[in-house]
């Protein structure tokens, strides 16, 4: 496989879940999985920034707000430390809607944003 097997995020795409909320986790899984994508989640940037490190990735959807460290954080190590995953898709999922904050995440490095709560939509 490797970074030249790269997929809109469809069916078989391989999308990397970072969240510590263990049922916002559980649902972003749930929605990603009905779309026939492969997940895999971890619970804080600092997870996110070793895993993308040794594990391509098709889409990485992004907590800002974590323990040990945030989203905003790891997408920037994730973006500086080039290589691997250094431009794969990164969508902050955020509980902070405010102006402002879609700047802050295109600043880290972040290419959009969805709020919480997320919904299903059919």
């Amino acid at each position: 496989s490797g970074e030249g097997r790269r997929k809109s995020a469809g069916a078989g795409a391989k999308i990397l879940i970072v969240e510590d909320h263990w049922a916002n986790r559980k649902l972003l899984e749930s929605m990603v999985r009905q779309r026939g994508c492969e997940t895999e989640c971890v619970e804080n940037g600092l997870e996110a920034v070793n895993i993308t490190a040794a594990k391509p990735y098709d889409l990485i959807l992004m907590d800002c707000n974590m323990p040990i460290m945030d989203g905003w954080q790891a997408t920037e190590r994730i973006r500086q430390r080039g290589g691997l995953n250094h431009r794969t898709p990164i969508i902050a999922v955020t509980a902070n809607a405010m102006k402002g904050d879609r700047e802050k995440c295109l600043a880290a490095g972040m290419d959009d944003y969805i709020s919480k709560p997320v919904e299903r939509r059919r």
